[in-house]
């Protein structure tokens, strides 16, 4: 709040933040999401700089399973450089990509959501006996599952598949 105050230059980049160039990309989708808007909300430049303004006051932070190896990088960033964030924002917002050069070579990364939307309408199944199926067929033992695996050493259980067997029955 304080670098917001006191920095004429950030404000300016905030200020610059332009809307999405298509309302159907998956930016709009989250300008959405952030601000509480019905998916079928016009997004306006206002609202590009509010979702930006929510990102930099919004806390990052990463799960004890390590849920994104791309979460301490944006974490870092955010600490040390806000002008860097609100300039990548923009980009994800505006372009629906960031754009890194290294070795004076473009590399482009496109703004996706984690999962797919066809991906919400799968059928998912498991068995009595632990087996994970996804469309009826087999993917792996529940807990084979690295989510899976992850989420019960989150909760401080180091033998996930013993537990689940007991209570799958």
């Amino acid at each position: 709040m304080t670098q917001l105050l006191e920095s004429a230059s950030l404000r300016r980049k905030i200020s610059r933040v332009d809307q999405p160039d298509s309302q159907d990309s998956f930016s709009s989708d989250i300008i959405r999401i952030t601000l509480g808007y019905p998916q079928n909300q016009v997004i306006q430049k206002v609202d590009a700089q509010r979702a930006t303004l929510a990102a930099l006051l919004s806390h990052m932070r990463q799960g004890f399973s390590g849920s994104c190896f791309a979460s301490y990088l944006a974490i870092q960033l955010m600490k040390t450089d806000l002008k860097q964030c609100v300039e990548d924002f923009h980009s994800l917002l505006k372009n629906n990509h960031l754009c890194r050069k290294i070795n004076e070579k473009s590399f482009y990364f496109d703004f996706t959501f984690r999962v797919a939307k066809d991906s919400c309408c799968q059928n998912i199944c498991v068995t009595k006996n632990g087996l994970l199926k996804i469309d009826h067929q087999k993917v792996c033992f529940l807990w084979e599952a690295p989510g899976i695996q992850a989420a019960f050493l989150a909760l401080g259980v180091e033998n996930c598949r013993e537990v689940l067997k007991k209570n799958l029955k």
